[in-house]
Formats: C-alpha cells, sequence, structure tokens
C-alpha cells in the first residue's frame, strides 16, 4: 500500500508547491493576473471534472484486466480513455477560444480582471485535452503498480518544465508569458506521458499476443 501511497502523495504535493511559486510569479506583474489564475483554475476545474469521473473509473478497469492477463483489453480502454480525453480538450478550447470574454464577466465585472481572465482561458484551454491525459496516465500506471512513473511525469512536467518556462516567459511576455508557458509545458507533458504509456501498454499487449497461440 505504501509503495502506492508514497509516490501518489509526492505527486499531490508537487500541484500546491508549483502553484505557490506560480501565483507570486504572477502577482509581480499585478493583482488582475492572480485573480485571473483564481478563476481561470475554477474554470478549469470544472472542465477537468469530466476527466476525473472518467480517470476514476480507469483505475478498477486497467487494474482488473491487467491483473486476469487481459493487457490488451487494458490497453483497448486506455486508448478509448485517451481520445475521449483528447476530444473533450479540443472541444472545451473551441468553446472558450469564442466564450472567453463572456465566462469571465460571470466572475467579475472588474475589466482588467476580465480581460487578464479571457487570455488565461484563451491560453490555457488549449492544454486542457493534454491534461487530462497526463491524469489518465498516471491513474493507468497506478493501476499497473508503476507509481514511480507516474511521479516522474509529474515532476519533471512542474518542475523541469512549467517553472522554468514560466519564468522565461514572465521575462519575455510577462503575463502572458506564464499562461503560455503553463500551456507549452501541459501539452509536452501530456505528449511525453502518452508515448511512454504507449510504448509501455502496446508491449505489454504484444507480448501477450505472442503468448497466446503457445497456451492454447
Amino acid at each position: 500500500m505504501l509503495s502506492i501511497a508514497l509516490p501518489a502523495t509526492a505527486s499531490r504535493l508537487v500541484f500546491p508547491v508549483s502553484m505557490m511559486l506560480l501565483t507570486g510569479l504572477i502577482a509581480r506583474h499585478g493583482p488582475e493576473g492572480v485573480a485571473a489564475l483564481g478563476v481561470g483554475n475554477r474554470v478549469e476545474s470544472l472542465v477537468m471534472m469530466i476527466i476525473g469521473a472518467l480517470s476514476t473509473a480507469l483505475i478498477p478497469f486497467v487494474g482488473q484486466n491487467w491483473g486476469a492477463g487481459n493487457k490488451e483489453r487494458a490497453w483497448r480502454g486506455m486508448r478509448v480513455a485517451v481520445l475521449f480525453t483528447l476530444a473533450w480538450g479540443a472541444a472545451c478550447w473551441g468553446v472558450l477560444l469564442f466564450a472567453a470574454p463572456w465566462v469571465a464577466s460571470w466572475f467579475t465585472s472588474d475589466a482588467a480582471v476580465a480581460a487578464a481572465t479571457t487570455s488565461y482561458l484563451r491560453i490555457l484551454s488549449l492544454s486542457f485535452g493534454f491534461q487530462g491525459v497526463c491524469m489518465l496516465v498516471s491513474v493507468a500506471f497506478n493501476a499497473v503498480n508503476r507509481p514511480l512513473v507516474s511521479t516522474t511525469l509529474t515532476l519533471v512536467r512542474m518542475f523541469g518544465l512549467y517553472l522554468p518556462l514560466a519564468y522565461a516567459g514572465a521575462w519575455l511576455w510577462g503575463r502572458d508569458g506564464v499562461f503560455i508557458a503553463g500551456s507549452v509545458a501541459t501539452i509536452a507533458g501530456g505528449v511525453a506521458a502518452l508515448v511512454w504509456c504507449e510504448r509501455f501498454f502496446s508491449r505489454a499487449a504484444r507480448s501477450e499476443r505472442e503468448f497466446l497461440p503457445e497456451a492454447s
């Protein structure tokens, strides 16, 4: 239990620590950015609620099929979940690209805060699907008893990509540079997680197919 719980705990700690550092960075460019970050995170949590429910269902599906030796079925289910997540993320990005000012007006009547929130939603929503992929890959590796892979992916995405890019982006483009860094880091992390997952699960499924004729 601890072999799963400790890496998962470490992964959970990464987000609040990184958000603390990012909030301090954005605060240097005015309170509007901090307000936009808060509003954006709430909208993002609503979007990710669908993916969170999917990831919760994916844990027993992958774990049970993997434990029963149905590794190819576990990988097929994972692929369907990933495709749905990318489609959902793309749809949300398409909506927010045009509706971001309207959504921002729900939370504030301050023009500066609304403009910052609009920038956040338009830029960060591009990466929502890839953030969902990171969530799915994380729970899938936990389900097959590979929790350190999930922790490694989370640490690299946040501390290896997001924070360094955020500081560089803030220096180059100010507040929006931090938002751009978040989107780029999440997309890159999602692609890396998907490649790692594809290699691991497809190799396991291929080994299963090669074994079945001999077993029969």
